[in-house]
């Protein structure tokens, strides 16, 4: 990350209070549902992490999914497709984003695999595109999808400036309930299901709703 390491549990709360301050992003608290212990007991909700859409604009329908971290104990389980998923679905069906970015550090391998596996395709190296906090020069690796990808159909080339995305988003999000995936979505969709059942288990103290350390 840019800002560089964050030693103490007081540094972490002041950067995440400063981040969700941030008044052209949109922030999401990432929870996963554990279940009921006891017969009649509510659903307990237990945060895990974040994700955000940021470089918004609005007039020409682009977003960027990033900003994204995750406790450990849920790395490599369905956690973050399912939360990018999420996201995309509401960039995409909601806002009717015509494209959605990724990027990330040259060096963050990491981020660079999950951008593939994601569905995203690589755009890109922006060259000394920032400057770490150690005063590092960062290459920016950017990735792409397009509303085309989503929903897997030939590519579009109207534009339609000034479209009312709430109105048409309200709109497709039923046609959408009511329709096969397509696209990254159907690949998205698969992709959650086959982590769900192969993949690394979520921790029992996650399941039994306890917070994570």
């Amino acid at each position: 990350m840019p800002h560089g390491q964050l030693h103490t549990y007081e540094d972490f709360y002041k950067h995440q209070n400063n981040f969700f301050s941030i008044k052209d992003w949109v922030n999401w608290v990432c929870y996963v549902s554990a279940h009921p212990t006891k017969t009649g007991e509510d659903k307990k909700w237990v945060p895990c992490g974040q994700i955000a859409l940021l470089d918004i604009s609005l007039p020409h329908r682009r977003f960027e999914v990033g900003a994204i971290w995750l406790n450990p104990n849920v790395h490599g389980t369905f956690v973050m497709v399912e939360m990018t998923y999420a996201v995309l679905r509401f960039a995409f069906e909601r806002l009717q984003a015509g494209r959605v970015q990724w990027k990330t550090h040259h060096n963050n391998m990491a981020s660079q695999k999950s951008a593939i596996k994601l569905g995203f395709s690589p755009d890109g190296i922006h060259k000394k595109h920032m400057i770490d906090a150690d005063g590092n020069w960062r290459h920016s690796f950017f990735y792409s999808m397009m509303d085309d990808d989503w929903y897997g159909r030939e590519e579009t080339t109207d534009g339609q400036s000034g479209l009312d995305v709430v109105t048409v988003g309200s709109a497709v999000a039923l046609k959408q309930a009511s329709a096969a995936p397509q696209g990254r979505q159907k690949q998205l969709e698969e992709t959650i299901a086959r982590r769900k059942k192969e993949g690394k288990a979520l921790t029992v103290g996650i399941t039994l709703g306890q917070p994570l350390a």
